[in-house]
């Protein structure tokens, strides 16, 4: 019997029933990620009216200069219509005029959108082709929407908006109305006059107090309640509402599968049992709102861009459909550490460190897992992607030269070396040293760097930016337990570049934390997880007692 065998078959037992006990630990959180949960059922199986705009993922309304063919509209009315009586527009641009005739044949009405921007000849043109579909069809359209939250954005006066109201109203007989949110209704008490009913977007998300899906309800009731305060003899329409299923928390309120359908269902029942017209925003997500929005843009759509349902109007549902999918990956990879320490490696662990080993090595994996998921709902870009893949594949290295770092001859992980001579390697002097110490030393520093830049953009500019935390998760705890392992021997190393981006990562995340405030955990997690990144450089750099560096000074030759 080889070396090999004899290894094997003496020292198999531990290292085996530590990767069973792990493997069945990850496929246990995974169902638990995966659970359904009981959300309010739809007594209705049709819903009032979505948003809808047939552009596909590359294509956007700024820059699309093309027709989009008729047979996929009607492609996307024949789904479209199974589930909603009517589809919003908001333009009548790039062949969307031909979704009236072809609703009309699916059964379904059109509130017909005017895009009123800057540019009065497009304007004219809108107003134009949108006159002539309402007398074309004046059954189909349901109503004339002239201009969708002009005066937020500022694109015309009151004055100019009515102007166009009036022309719409002067040359058809179905009903007009203008669309924005609720505040700027109040504010503008001039419009109701000219308007045949009143159409609001109401949106908690998006308030300048955002809302948590819990209390979505009862903000939606409190805005009704003011405007028709307010306007106590006018009908009201609500124009927009709805829930994100992707993207960034905006203080409390969190968006996610199940609190999209929480939302959804809760709203419906609520309109359909007060005879209150709405409309949802909306029917596919639409990725070119990324650019504009970040994230949580692209995925307001009860339907994917593929055109994929993202859940049913009754029974429970779960955040994590696919959770068997990738529990069954996660549990793949995380076995692959171990079994190289066992078959290769061949290391001689006792039980106790089998089982931290296997337990890491499906943590890290579940990490990765969660992390690819986070890039293909972010990506949107090839540079996202390129970056995004560039990030998974820093994570599986440090991954995986920490976990089999304890193949090697002493029971202890190769320390990371300093940036500074990471560098020189790259510049191809010799430095000495494990490859492995450079390349952990490389990513910690890649890492670093990555956690400063997405904390200042949070700082600066925190509105549409995510919070990447599963990316993150493996380098920063890989190395605060690599760092916690050496405390007591390791010397202090020459930490000068690593330093300053701790600081600026750790300061930073500092004032997320307060910015975004507690009821953020998403927030809170990533300012945890950045500190955790950061501390074991700040606590372990002999930059204090050193400051200020010279080249020569413990740095070797620049």
């Amino acid at each position: 019997m080889s070396y090999m065998a004899r290894h094997v078959s003496g020292n198999i037992i531990a290292p085996l029933a530590a990767m069973l006990v792990s493997a069945v630990i990850c496929v246990a959180v995974w169902a638990w990620l995966g659970r359904p949960v009981p959300v309010v059922d739809v007594a209705t199986p049709r819903l009032d009216c979505a948003s809808f705009t047939p552009y596909l993922p590359g294509e956007s309304p700024a820059t699309f200069q093309g027709t989009i063919p008729p047979e996929r509209i009607d492609g996307d009315l024949a789904l479209l219509s199974r589930q909603f009586g009517c589809v919003r527009l908001y333009a009548v641009n790039h062949g969307q005029a031909e979704t009236v005739r072809l609703a009309r044949a699916r059964g379904m009405k059109v509130m017909l959108g005017i895009w009123i921007g800057p540019e009065t000849e497009a304007n004219d043109q809108q107003v134009a082709t949108a006159i002539r579909l309402a007398n074309e069809d004046p059954e189909t359209v349901r109503a004339i929407i002239v201009g969708n939250e002009v005066l937020l954005r500022g694109d015309a006066t009151e004055e100019g908006l009515i102007r166009y109201i009036r022309t719409v109203k002067a040359a058809t007989s179905v009903p007009v109305t203008y669309a924005d949110v609720w505040e700027f209704w109040i504010k503008h008490p001039a419009l109701v006059a000219e308007t045949d009913f009143i159409t609001i977007h109401i949106l908690p998300f998006w308030e300048d107090e955002p809302v948590a899906v819990a209390e979505g309800m009862a903000h939606v009731a409190d805005v009704l309640g003011k405007v028709r305060r307010a306007f106590p003899d006018r009908r009201l329409f609500i124009g927009e509402t709805g829930w994100p299923s992707a993207g960034r928390m905006r203080g409390p309120a969190e968006p996610g599968r199940v609190n999209q359908a929480r939302f959804v269902r809760a709203f419906a029942a609520m309109a359909t049992a007060e005879g209150l017209g709405y409309n949802l925003i909306e029917a596919f997500d639409q990725p070119w709102k990324r650019a504009q929005e970040g994230t949580v843009g692209g995925y307001w759509g009860l339907y994917t861009a593929a055109r994929a349902p993202k859940f049913d109007l009754t029974g429970p549902l779960g955040e994590y459909p696919a959770w068997r999918t990738q529990a069954s990956v996660a549990v793949v990879l995380g076995l692959l550490p171990p079994l190289w320490l066992v078959a290769w490696a061949r290391r001689r662990l006792g039980a106790a460190a089998w089982f931290g080993v296997a337990l890491a090595a499906e943590g890290a994996a579940t990490a990765l897992v969660l992390a690819a998921e986070n890039v293909s709902t972010i990506a949107i870009t090839a540079t996202h992607w390129a970056t995004g893949l560039v990030a998974l594949a820093a994570m599986a290295t440090v991954a995986a030269l920490l976990l089999t770092g304890v193949g090697g001859r002493a029971l202890d992980w190769p320390r990371p070396a300093p940036l500074y001579t990471v560098a020189m390697w790259i510049r191809g002097r010799d430095v000495g040293g494990d490859i492995r110490a450079l390349m952990l030393g490389g990513l910690r520093g890649l890492s670093l760097f990555g956690a400063a830049a997405i904390t200042l953009g949070l700082v600066f500019d925190p509105r549409y930016r995510d919070f990447p935390l599963a990316l993150f998760l493996i380098p920063a705890v890989g190395f605060a337990i690599d760092a916690w392992k050496r405390r007591s021997t390791a010397p202090r190393d020459d930490l000068l570049e690593e330093t300053w981006l701790a600081l600026t990562a750790a300061a930073g995340a500092v004032f997320v934390l307060f910015n975004e405030g507690l009821a953020n955990h998403q927030a809170v997690a990533w300012s945890l997880e950045v500190l955790l990144l950061a501390t074991p450089i700040l606590v372990t750099s002999r930059v204090w007692a050193t400051y200020p560096l010279s080249p020569s000074r413990g740095r070797g030759p620049g």
